[in-house]
């Protein structure tokens, strides 16, 4: 049977300090989650100077955008918030394409989700949100971004599979 012993021991006190390293900075971000998480005060992002463009049959829509692009900023959203401007959006970036899955818990707005790849183009849409809801809401495939609007705008826009989201943040196709 092979135990950790067995290990030379400059090995065995890399991969122990790899692990203490690994355990702290997982402790870390559970703290900073906690943290955030433990008072139930929104986050309110600054509107960025460039609009968020959703390009649809309907035409071009601009819309005020606060840009939620860390982990923290991500994990935290629009949870808490009761309110939100109408021609107001946040899009959350993911960096990477991949598959993305969010809930609405401690999120008393219902709200539209946009999915869209790293081209901008929308792939998905999910209409009226349950707020507070923990049902997973998933993208179905690989996406980059995901903006969030009041329930009812994605309709009102033309915000549908295959229009557009432009800004500069997102690469022309």
């Amino acid at each position: 049977m092979w135990a950790p012993s067995a290990l030379p021991a400059d090995i065995r006190v890399m991969l122990e300090r790899a692990l203490r390293i690994g355990l702290l900075a997982l402790a870390g971000l559970v703290l900073a989650l906690t943290t955030a998480f433990a008072n139930d005060e929104p986050m309110r992002l600054d509107v960025d100077e460039a609009p968020l463009i959703i390009r649809s049959a309907q035409g071009d829509t601009r819309l005020g955008v606060e840009i939620a692009d860390t982990p923290e900023e991500r994990a935290r959203g629009l949870m808490f918030r009761s309110d939100l401007p109408r021609d107001r959006a946040m899009l959350f970036d993911f960096q990477q394409d991949r598959a993305v899955a969010m809930w609405m818990k401690n999120t008393p707005l219902p709200l539209d989700m946009i999915f869209a790849g790293a081209d901008g183009v929308i792939s998905k849409v999910i209409v009226g949100t349950t707020p507070f809801s923990e049902a997973v809401l998933a993208s179905d495939g690989p996406v980059r971004y995901v903006v969030e609007v009041n329930a009812g705008v994605a309709a009102e826009i033309g915000a549908t599979v295959g229009a557009r989201l432009v800004h500069p943040l997102i690469a022309a196709p």
